[in-house]
């Protein structure tokens, strides 16, 4: 009984976290752009802006999840992170009149708060990882579901008293997933002989070097290149349809709670079909995706683009974890998890965004828009096509070893306690 009392406050320690760590995401970075836009910053530069928060999600992450592994308990860091993320948003407020003093106060806070979502999904990993029933798939829903009414409230309330005061309503949010962390059960570092004997290079080079791995890894670079800046450019494209933060707002609460349902639906698809068909799917539906928000005529219509956000993250997010947890080792599953995440969200968030800067300035934000199209499309041919070759070779290498199985790691299926 009080295993079951533990692994209930868990849960609920763990899906207060998300969704007061996604609410405070929503309150500052998803209105970022209109904020900068209202104050004169032209549209090039906050593609630039955007790029580099982008580049920070490259690296940062991956990096905060190898320190929390072996030398600062994750409970703190994410604790202290997001504590001095509330006076780093501050710091934009007194210096959004100097570009280059606005530019440090996000890049600040880039890297205290932006970085944390891939952290704090490894705390599931971590806990699922000790035998805690943490239950991933419902938890990460409530965030998301929580994301779309804070997006469609916050949008009304930013156009009636005005962008000024999403600064306080992320302080509060942010202060809120703080007290959440304090109160989620803490995992402690591993040995750090253990860190010695399989070295950060050592364990990148063993990981890149299996082929279902990298061509994942090319995938979800392409598709997070060609879905990610457009979260980012989409108060530009809302503009240019003359849309306000109201229909900003709309438009995020319809992606969320899309993203929502198939979060809470992939553990009964997860027993029905492969991770490889509904990362196929999901691949799929980032082309869907794009291309509807792109071609929309209307704001309606582009808000209603984003209902594919249900297959095209709802069902990639919870399937790729799955995917990863089939084809790495256990003890490397961690690293590569985050991995995946900072090279999808980061590398291909850094490509998608610098490309869309360039383009939007001569051809317009649609222009920016055909340019994402095209990388998700490349995301469903290579991993459709880069899976299908690694399966044929590994079926020949089957034929040439009687008996032995191909290598493909010794980690179980991650279902939804997994993460």
């Amino acid at each position: 009984m009080a295993r079951a009392k533990g692994t209930v406050r868990t849960n609920v320690a763990y899906a207060l976290l998300q969704a007061f760590y996604w609410c405070a995401y929503c309150a500052f970075f998803s209105f970022l752009p209109p904020y900068l836009l209202a104050h004169g910053f032209p549209q090039a530069t906050i593609g630039l802006v955007l790029t580099m928060l982008a580049a920070f999600s490259a690296v940062v992450p991956f990096l905060v999840g190898y320190l929390v592994d072996f030398h600062v308990p994750i409970r703190l860091c994410v604790s202290v992170a997001l504590g001095l993320a509330v006076p780093a948003a501050f710091l934009l407020r007194a210096t959004v009149a100097s570009a280059p003093l606005a530019v440090l106060s996000i890049a600040l806070l880039g890297i205290l708060e932006r970085s944390q979502s891939s952290v704090i999904d490894s705390w599931a990993v971590k806990l699922h990882a000790r035998g805690v029933d943490l239950r991933y798939g419902t938890t990460r829903a409530v965030a998301s579901v929580s994301f779309a009414v804070a997006a469609l409230l916050l949008g009304r309330l930013f156009a009636r008293v005005g962008l000024d005061a999403l600064f306080i309503v992320h302080a509060a949010f942010a202060g809120l997933a703080v007290a959440a962390a304090l109160f989620l059960q803490g995992v402690p570092v591993s040995a750090r002989g253990a860190s010695r004997g399989k070295g950060l290079g050592s364990t990148l080079a063993a990981l890149l070097r299996l082929p279902r791995y990298r061509v994942l890894v090319a995938a979800v670079i392409l598709g997070c290149a060609g879905t990610v800046p457009t979260v980012m450019f989409l108060p530009m494209r809302i503009a240019a349809l003359g849309g306000t933060s109201a229909d900003l707002g709309l438009s995020l609460f319809v992606m969320a709670v899309s993203e929502s349902t198939f979060l809470l639906l992939h553990r009964r698809l997860a027993g029905r079909f492969s991770a490889e068909r509904l990362l196929l799917v999901s691949f799929g539906a980032m082309v869907l995706r794009v291309l509807a928000a792109t071609f929309a005529p209307s704001i309606p219509l582009l808000v209603a683009a984003h209902a594919f956000q249900a297959l095209s993250y709802g069902l990639y997010l919870p399937a790729m974890l799955q995917y990863v947890g089939q084809i790495v080792e256990t003890r490397v599953l961690a690293t590569a998890v985050t991995l995946t995440v900072a090279l999808g969200e980061g590398l291909g968030g850094v490509l998608g965004n610098a490309v869309g800067s360039a383009v939007v300035g001569s051809m317009g934000v649609r222009g920016a828009y055909l340019v994402f199209s095209a990388c998700a499309v490349a995301a469903f041919l290579v991993f459709s096509f880069g899976q299908a070759a690694v399966v044929r070779r590994e079926i020949a290498d089957d034929a040439g070893r009687p008996g032995e199985p191909s290598p493909r790691g010794d980690a179980p299926p991650a279902g939804e306690g997994g993460a």
